[in-house]
This record gives C-alpha cells, sequence and structure tokens, in this order.
C-alpha cells in the first residue's frame, strides 16, 4: 500500500474511532434527576411541568443542541447559552394531559456539543379523565333530541357462519319522551338492528332516557357472498326521517377455523402500489402488473375482485384458481379515454380463501393528462 494513503487511512479510523469512543462517553452535564412522575394528573387541569436541573462537570463551556420528543403533548424548553463549567442549567418539560387519558411515559433525548452520549430524561405519571358531555359522548345529532354513538361502524371481516355484533348507544336529550326506529334500506340479509337485548323497533325513550342499539352481521356457512357488504339502516325520530342514518360495511370472508387437514392457501403479492405515471388521455391503453403467488400448500380460490373504476380492468376474476406454489401475473389495464383529468389513486380489493390474510389490497396510482 502506498505509504501517503496509508496514513490518510490510518488517520481516518483513528478519527473514527475516537468519534465512536466519545459518543460513548457520558455527558458531563450531570442531571438531579433523570425521571420524573407526576402522579395522578386531572386531564381537565392543563399542561403540567417539571424542571430537571444540571451542572456542568467538565472544564468546557457546553451547548444543548437539542430536546427532542415524540409526542406533541411533551414540549421541552431550554436556553441554548453556553453553559460554563460548574454552572447550573434547566430544562423545562411540560405535559398537556387533554385527551390523553391513562398512564403515561415520555422520554426527552437531549444532545450537547461535547458529542457525549445524549441524555435520556423521562416524565410519567397517570391521566385522570375527565367527566364528558352528553355530546361528547353520543356526538351524532338526529334530531328532535336523539343523539347517537356514531353513524358508521366497520366489521372488518364477517366471516361465514359466524355472527358478530357490535352495541351502538342512542340517548334522548329532549324534555319529551320521542319515538325512534332504524329502518334497513338495504335487506340483504347481512346486517340487523334491534334493541339490546331482545327489543325492537320502534321504541320509545323517556327524556333522558338511552338505550344500546344492537348491529349484528351473519352469513350462513354456505352463502356464496364475498368482499365489501355494506348496508345503510335510515333513522326515523317521531316518525320523521333523519338526515343521518347508521352505515354498516364488512368485508365477507370464508371461516378462517383452521382446517382438518391442515393445508391452506397463502396469497403474497410482489407489489403494494402499481404506478402507471403520465397517463394522456388521447393515448392508447397501457396496462402495469403484478404477480399473485400462492406459497400455501393448497389451492388459492379468489373470491372477489374490486375497485376497477371507469377505465380500469383486471385480468383476476373471481372464481379463478391459483394452484400451491403457482405466481400468477395480474395485468391492470388503463383506457385512458374514459377517465378523468387530473390525478388518480384507486384501490384493487382482492378477497381469496387464504385464511390468514383473506384480503390484498393494491393501490393503482396515475396521472392523466
Amino acid at each position: 500500500m502506498d505509504a501517503g494513503i496509508y496514513k490518510i487511512t490510518s488517520f481516518c479510523m483513528a478519527v473514527m474511532l475516537w468519534l465512536s469512543v466519545a459518543a460513548q462517553q457520558p455527558s458531563v452535564l450531570k442531571f438531579e434527576e433523570s425521571r420524573y412522575d407526576f402522579g395522578d394528573i386531572r386531564e381537565e387541569d392543563g399542561r403540567k411541568i417539571h424542571i430537571f436541573n444540571f451542572r456542568n462537570t467538565g472544564s468546557e463551556p457546553v451547548v444543548i443542541i437539542s430536546a427532542s420528543t415524540t409526542c406533541g403533548c411533551t414540549v421541552p424548553t431550554f436556553s441554548r447559552k453556553p453553559v460554563m463549567p460548574s454552572q447550573q442549567g434547566s430544562i423545562e418539560v411540560s405535559f398537556d394531559p387533554a385527551d390523553r387519558p391513562g398512564f403515561f411515559e415520555k422520554k426527552i433525548v437531549v444532545t450537547t456539543s461535547e458529542g457525549g452520549e445524549p441524555v435520556r430524561l423521562f416524565v410519567s405519571g397517570r391521566v385522570l379523565p375527565r367527566k364528558k358531555s352528553v355530546d361528547e359522548l353520543y356526538p351524532v345529532y338526529a334530531g328532535e333530541g336523539l343523539r347517537l354513538e356514531t353513524c358508521f361502524h366497520s366489521f372488518a371481516y364477517v366471516e361465514h357462519g359466524k355472527r358478530v355484533q357490535t352495541s351502538i348507544g342512542a340517548v334522548n336529550t329532549s324534555k319529551r319522551p320521542l319515538r325512534f326506529e332504524l329502518v334497513n334500506e338495504s335487506a340483504s340479509g347481512v346486517f340487523s338492528a334491534s334493541l339490546s337485548p331482545d327489543g325492537t323497533f320502534p321504541v320509545t325513550l323517556d327524556a333522558g332516557g338511552s338505550a344500546d342499539i344492537t348491529v349484528s352481521a351473519w352469513l350462513p356457512e354456505e352463502s356464496r357472498i364475498y368482499g365489501t357488504v355494506t348496508e345503510h339502516f335510515a333513522v326515523k325520530v317521531n316518525g320523521r326521517r333523519s338526515d343521518i342514518g347508521l352505515t354498516v360495511t364488512g368485508i365477507a370472508v370464508d371461516n378462517r377455523d383452521e382446517r382438518e387437514d391442515n393445508s391452506v392457501p397463502k396469497a403474497e403479492i410482489n407489489k403494494n402500489i402499481v404506478k402507471f405515471g403520465v397517463v394522456k388521455r388521447g393515448g392508447s391503453r397501457r396496462t402495469e402488473s403484478f404477480d399473485l403467488v400462492n406459497t400455501g400448500d393448497a389451492p388459492l380460490m379468489i373470491r372477489a375482485v374490486e375497485g376497477c373504476g371507469s377505465g380500469l380492468s383486471v385480468s383476476l376474476l373471481a372464481g379463478d384458481s391459483v394452484a400451491a406454489g403457482e405466481r400468477r401475473r395480474v395485468d391492470i389495464t388503463v383506457e385512458p379515454s374514459v377517465r378523468g383529468s387530473g390525478p388518480s389513486v384507486e384501490h384493487l380489493r382482492i378477497v381469496t380463501d387464504d385464511p390468514v390474510r383473506p384480503l390484498r389490497d393494491v393501490k393503482v396510482t396515475m396521472m392523466v393528462e
């Protein structure tokens, strides 16, 4: 090796070693404490502040460069003036408990000009939640004093042969009784609504009274319904239809219990995003593709293919089968002439009988000019 190159290399290695050792050295800023417990904090009391005091035990001035956290609820405040040897300083840390009920622990990482190991400070405590108003507990106003906890619910997966349900609260905030009901306008048979535990609609709520609406989803084991299922319930209050309704949705899939022979399909895709880039509206058709691979040990059945908007087509169809170990190329074709101008993002949803992950989502993007 050339002597000059050897010297440069040795020098660089020495510098890197020095920096590595320096970074591992404890900071010369010695804090009186590294942790502080606020104890119980009432959410409505606002921000709480604690001051971490320290002393520069080194022989050179030190400047605090940064104090970082990963949560906007915790804010450190400090001076950027040099802290002289033997001089004291402080970092003020404030914590905002608003909308953060329960236990918390937040870390503050302090870096300084000395280049030593960062100092880690912690604040912790428990936020006691404030009592919420009726409007906060039931934010959806359906008219004439009726308020609901929500007007939308997603069940995620709805498996064949398994009933799932949720509870949605309702309250009468008026000063007189009211009568309300939910009317299923889709009537697909997948979703139903009733009063907990066994009540039926319509129902009368006294002034200030409340009730729990039970919304259920059920698909028989032999059902052939797959993919997105959505139903809308109209809300009627005192016989009048409200502007607010209740929408319920889910993804219909096979029963995901383990099969008797333990052989299962497994769907994998090699792209989560298919990018067409710039597409000329007057241009010819464009095709992009991704691979769908069955890495399991049983045939993979395609149950539903959704999300192809106007001018988009896909080569994969419901009812297709992908053999164990097979790699299937899936083409997505765009017809630019029927697409609107501007940026476009669509989601291609593929529902299979993969029991672990039956839904795969592929994002399709383009810019139509």
